[in-house]
């Protein structure tokens, strides 16, 4: 047994470390590590990926531009409101 394994091995022994709560600040400890790499990467791309988002959503098509027929129907269904719904002419 090597020196690092005695000295836990003896600590565990007296009572003095709890093996379960010395895992669960390992599972804390590498949580706060995975949160602040993440926070790192946030911080230094959002910027960007908020920018490309935004000019995503500029080059939208609006409604004035829209492809489809913007009206009511008629009581009746005639030649020309049919080849408008169906985007003939």
């Amino acid at each position: 047994m090597s020196g690092r394994q005695k000295i836990w091995h003896d600590l565990v022994k007296s009572g003095s470390v709890n093996p379960k709560s010395a895992s669960g600040l390992i599972i804390a400890g590498l949580g706060i590590a995975a949160l602040g790499i993440a926070g790192r990467y946030a911080a230094k791309h959002g910027k960007v990926a908020g920018e490309m988002l935004k000019k995503q959503i500029d080059a939208l098509p609006t409604a004035a531009g829209s492809k489809y027929y913007r009206g009511g129907f008629d009581a009746k269904m005639t030649k020309r409101e049919a080849s408008l719904i169906l985007g003939v002419r």
